[in-house]
C-alpha cells in the first residue's frame, strides 16, 4: 500500500498572523496616583516611635499660625489635644548654640501620619530624658508627596521644660476644646486612628468584653458529645445549622480553639434549609430582604433524611432535631409535590441561666425619649426566630438589642452606650438567650470597632 504524502511541487497552506485583540476588562499599568491608601504608606514610614501629647491648632480663615500666647484669652486661641500620639522620629535631639544671641536651641525632626496635617506652632509634650515632661514647639512643617494622602516631614524644638513653664503647659490644656485618643492598631487595620476619649474608652472596653465573649460562649456552649454546638436546656439533642454556619464564618480559630472540632452536620442539600433566614441578613447586611427571608422556624427529626450511609448525614448522628423553616417558600418549584420536610411537635424551652431565668431582665430597661426600652426580649417570646415580631414587622415595642440590630443591618452608625450595657448583663440571660444572642453581640462588637467616629 502506497503511504500518503504531499506532492513535492504542492504549497504549505500557511495560517495568517493576526493580532491579539485584549479583551474589553484588560487594565494596563497606569493607574491614578492621586490617592495612595494609608496601609501602603505605613510600610515606607521610617523613624523610631515617640510617643506625645500632641496640640494641634484649631484654625480658621481668621487665625494665624502663631505661638502660645498666655496673655490672650483662651476663646482666641484653641486646640485639639490627641493623647498617645505617635510621631516617627528620623534624629535624636541634638544642642545647637547660636553664637549671635546666646541662645542653645535643642532640634529634631519626625514624620507625621498622613491622617493628621501638622501646623507650624503646633506642640507636643512627651518625656525628653530622666522621665521630665518637655514642651516642644513645630517650627517647620513638609509635605512628602504630592498625593492626597501623604505623609509629613516636621521640624520641632525644645521650647522648655514643663517645670519651667508650666504657665504655657497650663495654657494648652486650657484652650484644648476637644480631646482624642490615638489607637496605632486601627492605624495599621486602615481604620480611623483617631477617637474621642470617651469612644475610645468604650471600644478599647468592648474590645476586651469580645475576647471574653468568645471564650466564654465556647467554653459554655461547645459539647463534646456531640461535638458541634446544640440549643441548650433542651430534652433532646437539637442542631441550628444556620447560627453554626454564622460562628464558623465570623470567629477565628485564633480566637476560639474549639472552632477547629467543630461538626457541620450535612443536611442533604436540602433546598429549603438554604432559603435566606436571619443569620443571612447579619452575614449579609441585607436589611432589604427582611420581608423576604424565613422568619419562622420550625424542628423537623433527623429520621426525615436521607439513610445512605455512604453520605454520613445527620441521620447516622446523635441529633435528634434539625431547626428548618416553619413555612418555606415553594413559588419557584416546578414540582407539585414540593417535598418539604414535615415539622415536629417538638418545640423549644425555656432554659435557665445561672442567677435566675430570662424574666428577671425585663425589669432592666434603657431610657430613651421619656420610655423605658428593654434590653432584651425572651427567644420564646413568640414564634418569630430569634429576635421577636417587633423586629420583622419594625414595630415601637423592640428590644435595645433589635434595635442595635436594625441600625446595623442598615449600615448606620451603633450607639456605643446601649451596645456597652448589653455586654454588662449578657452573663445574667437565660442559656437560650446566651446562645442565640451572643453570636449578635459578637458581630455587633466588631461592628462597632471597625466603623469610623468623628
Amino acid at each position: 500500500m502506497a503511504i500518503a504524502g504531499r506532492k513535492p511541487l504542492s504549497e504549505v497552506a500557511t495560517q495568517p498572523n493576526t493580532p491579539e485583540v485584549q479583551p474589553k476588562n484588560y487594565k494596563s499599568v497606569i493607574y491614578d496616583d492621586d490617592n495612595v491608601p494609608v496601609t501602603s504608606l505605613l510600610a515606607y514610614v521610617e523613624g523610631a516611635p515617640w510617643s506625645v501629647d500632641y496640640y494641634q491648632q484649631v484654625l480658621s480663615k481668621d487665625n494665624d499660625l502663631r505661638e502660645v500666647d498666655t496673655s490672650q484669652p483662651s476663646v482666641y486661641q484653641q486646640y485639639h489635644e490627641i493623647k498617645q500620639f505617635e510621631i516617627r522620629v528620623n534624629s535624636a535631639l541634638s544642642t545647637n548654640y547660636d553664637s549671635n544671641t546666646g541662645i542653645t536651641g535643642a532640634p529634631g525632626n519626625g514624620i507625621i501620619y498622613p491622617f493628621l496635617t501638622p501646623n507650624i506652632n503646633d506642640y507636643f509634650v512627651t518625656d525628653a530624658g530622666n522621665t521630665a515632661k518637655a514642651i516642644f514647639r513645630i517650627t517647620n512643617v513638609e509635605r512628602k508627596t504630592f498625593n492626597r494622602d501623604s505623609a509629613f516631614s516636621i521640624e520641632y524644638e525644645l521650647v522648655n521644660y514643663v517645670q519651667q513653664a508650666e504657665d504655657i503647659y497650663q495654657a494648652l490644656l486650657d484652650r484644648s476644646i476637644r480631646h482624642f485618643t490615638f489607637s496605632k492598631e486601627r492605624l495599621i487595620e486602615n481604620l480611623q486612628p483617631i477617637l474621642k476619649d470617651e469612644d475610645y474608652q468604650q471600644i478599647s472596653s468592648l474590645k476586651q468584653t469580645y475576647r471574653d465573649l468568645i471564650v466564654y460562649y465556647f467554653k459554655t456552649f461547645f459539647n463534646r458529645r456531640f461535638m458541634t454546638l446544640v440549643i441548650p436546656g433542651q430534652e433532646d439533642g437539637i442542631y441550628d445549622p444556620y447560627l453554626i454556619n454564622l460562628l464558623i464564618q465570623i470567629v477565628s480559630t485564633n480566637e476560639a480553639n474549639e472552632i477547629r472540632f467543630i461538626k457541620r452536620i450535612p443536611t442533604d442539600f436540602d433546598p429549603f434549609m438554604s432559603q435566606p433566614q436571619f443569620w443571612d441578613l447579619i452575614q449579609n447586611k441585607d436589611y432589604a430582604s427582611l420581608n423576604m427571608c424565613n422568619q419562622k422556624m420550625g424542628l423537623v427529626s433527623k429520621y426525615l433524611f436521607n439513610k445512605n450511609a455512604w453520605l454520613q448525614g445527620v441521620f447516622f448522628s446523635n441529633i435528634e432535631y434539625l431547626v428548618y423553616p416553619d413555612t418555606p417558600d415553594t413559588s419557584t418549584l416546578v414540582s407539585e409535590n414540593p417535598d418539604t420536610k414535615l415539622l415536629a411537635a417538638q418545640e423549644l424551652i425555656e432554659a435557665k441561666a445561672v442567677n435566675g431565668s430570662i424574666m428577671d431582665l425585663i425589669t432592666l430597661t434603657y431610657p430613651q425619649n421619656n420610655v423605658n426600652i428593654p434590653y432584651y426580649h425572651p427567644v420564646l417570646k413568640d414564634n418569630f426566630y430569634v429576635l421577636s415580631r417587633a423586629f420583622y414587622e419594625d414595630t415601637a415595642d423592640k428590644s435595645v438589642l433589635e434595635i442595635l440590630v436594625k441600625d446595623y443591618l442598615k449600615m448606620q452608625t451603633l450607639d456605643l452606650d446601649k451596645l456597652y450595657r448589653l455586654t454588662e448583663t449578657f452573663r445574667k440571660l437565660g442559656r437560650l438567650e446566651q446562645f442565640y444572642y451572643g453570636p449578635i453581640l459578637m458581630v455587633l462588637i466588631k461592628e462597632a470597632d471597625r466603623a469610623s467616629y468623628s
